[in-house]
């Protein structure tokens, strides 16, 4: 088992490492829409887009997604003490849904558990938890005040994920530290 681990672990640093330097050099790939389209009637173009209106920074929100990918939904609930944010971007293989809480104030990062397996990496000082959800790829953190996740759904074709567990890994690397 330990072997295992050990294994994963460095095949994860290779990914971001190839992710990281493929970003440096210009090389990232094309993402999908993240932006609804003018004619859409929409209330806000986008999550950071809702969650600025609000005055609160988009800095803990990825900024790419896989090409296929394109927002269908996007929900902004306040409540007394905090507003919770939620966007849906789908394609032919599934769905993320990303979602941010946002708290009256920050609780400090790094308190993830799962009732099942999964890893943690660090990115701009943060501490990202990844673990699946019926196979599909996932992850949580905490940047500030801002409780975020990215949960995946696949289209029910047991042949292939949402997303994949590196397509996972670019979306977090595609967040800014601020």
């Amino acid at each position: 088992m330990k072997r295992l681990t050990i294994q994963r672990v460095a095949f994860l640093l290779i990914s971001i490492l190839l992710i990281l330097t493929l970003v440096g050099m210009g090389s990232k790939p094309s993402s999908g829409n993240m932006v609804f389209p003018a004619d859409a009637g929409q209330a806000y173009t986008s999550l950071a887009d809702a969650m600025q209106s609000d005055g609160f920074s988009a800095h803990c929100l990825p900024t790419w997604i896989p090409e296929d990918y394109s927002i269908t939904f996007l929900q902004r609930i306040p409540a007394d003490t905090s507003f919770l944010y939620f966007a849906t971007y789908e394609s032919d293989r599934g769905a993320i849904n990303l979602v941010v809480k946002v708290q009256s104030t920050a609780t400090g990062g790094g308190a993830f558990e799962s009732d099942g397996e999964g890893y943690s990496i660090v990115h701009n000082d943060t501490e990202f938890f990844i673990y699946t959800n019926t196979g599909d790829p996932c992850a949580v953190w905490q940047m500030d005040e801002f409780l975020c996740s990215i949960d995946t759904f696949d289209d029910g074709d047991t042949n292939h994920t949402a997303i994949t567990e590196d397509e996972l890994l670019a979306m977090i690397t595609s967040i800014s530290s601020n």
